[in-house]
């Protein structure tokens, strides 16, 4: 008895229900912003590559400058060329060194540490000059850039996207990040 009273009684009322458009707007609303996320997923994935890389070259010249100070040995003696960072255009590595020679540049052997870049990202300009380093000699540190340039740029770029980072770098060692 009570199960017919409810059958009947909601077979006289109106039933709500979702209509076949809307549950069709609604799925392709749903699709829509799906495609979108998915889409851009790979831009913002290599812009955050990019961001990520140009704070690891800063803090890789920090490094370098923290060596100096520090007056870290390298194959127990003390690089009086002081530490620098060695970039090369075009390259997806980049080197800090020991000047032990004292040449102002990095040759074979000064190797303290290779670092790759983010992935699909690449060194692709450099000023004054490629390739270029910035050694910092202490105690002060004293800043060393090539030639006779009061900075060096260093620009990165993703390779798959247009967007590019600069980092900068003063003869008082000030890193800006463009």
């Amino acid at each position: 008895m009570f199960f017919t009273t409810n059958v009947k009684k909601c077979l006289n009322e109106k039933i709500r229900a979702f209509t076949l458009i809307e549950l069709l707007i609604v799925i392709s609303l749903i699709a829509f912003f799906s495609a979108f996320v998915v889409f851009n997923k790979g831009k913002s994935q290599a812009s955050l590559n990019l961001e990520r890389a140009s704070f690891q070259i800063a803090q890789s010249i920090r490094k370098a400058e923290e060596l100096a100070i520090a007056a870290q040995f390298f194959n127990g003696s003390y690089p009086i060329g002081g530490y620098g960072v060695y970039f090369e255009e075009g390259s997806s590595f980049y080197s800090i060194f020991a000047d032990v020679n004292q040449n102002g540049n990095y040759s074979e052997g000064e190797l303290v540490e290779s670092i790759a870049l983010e992935n699909m990202i690449t060194i692709s300009d450099l000023s004054p000059s490629s390739p270029s380093v910035v050694i910092f000699k202490a105690p002060d540190p004293t800043v060393v850039l090539p030639g006779s340039s009061s900075s060096i740029s260093i620009t990165i770029s993703a390779t798959n996207i247009d967007l590019e980072k600069t980092i900068s770098v003063n003869s008082l060692g000030v890193i800006e990040i463009q």
